[in-house]
């Protein structure tokens, strides 16, 4: 394959990955786009402003992601995978992801 090749279908990949994340969290295209932006705003990352319209070329691989933009959608991603996972389809190792759900009892599994 050659480079361009390779690119686009990293691209392709890591937008099915957002869609991933997208649906995860049961949002249409304008709620995700809001939840973007509020992530932004909560942690002061400098991004341009999130549409229904960025999501979507997020999504097809057509628009590329800042290393900002990354974070914010790992962020808000509730299955916590991670930036590497995101970008680069990195396995997520069983434990790295921060604890967000305290309804889980000691000695059980997930």
């Amino acid at each position: 394959m050659t480079d361009a090749v390779e690119r686009a279908k990293a691209r392709a990949e890591r937008g099915e990955r957002a869609k991933q994340i997208r649906e995860a969290l049961h949002m249409n295209g304008d709620q995700m786009a809001e939840a973007i932006n509020q992530k932004a705003h909560e942690l002061g990352l400098v991004v341009p402003a999130y549409d229904k319209t960025r999501v979507s070329r997020v999504e097809t691989g057509a628009a590329r992601l800042s290393g900002e933009e990354a974070v914010l959608w790992a962020a808000v991603d509730p299955k916590r995978r991670g930036v590497p996972w995101l970008v680069a389809g990195l396995p997520v190792e069983r434990g790295s992801a921060p604890k967000h759900d305290s309804s889980h009892k000691k000695g059980r599994q997930a």
